[in-house]
């Protein structure tokens, strides 16, 4: 899903560019942001993919390896929601505000 969004989002904004242009920094951070939780899927898939195969030879993976997938997954779900509240924030703006202590424009 998420590549769906990553692909389609500049066609989308080249359509709709003069209705978005008095929030295109929003649009830009929104951007930037599921960019970075994209790629960070990306790259969390490789150390995931080794706690797979560990299981798979009936060898529990490492702390550490459990401690990244943990510490990954939070921190990019933490993205992915930042991301998808300016999402929201770009065609209602009256919610950019509703949780600035959570998610603040940078």
């Amino acid at each position: 899903m998420a590549g769906v969004a990553y692909f389609s989002g500049p066609l989308v904004f080249e359509s709709l560019e003069t209705e978005l242009e008095a929030v295109r920094d929003l649009v830009e951070l929104h951007a930037v942001l599921g960019r970075a939780a994209f790629f960070g899927l990306v790259f969390l898939a490789i150390p995931t993919m080794f706690a797979i195969f560990r299981e798979l030879e009936d060898e529990p993976p490492s702390c550490w390896l459990n401690g990244i997938l943990i510490a990954g997954t939070a921190l990019l779900s933490y993205l992915l929601l930042w991301a998808g509240h300016y999402g929201g924030a770009i065609r209602r703006p009256e919610i950019a505000n509703a949780l600035s202590w959570l998610f603040p424009i940078l």
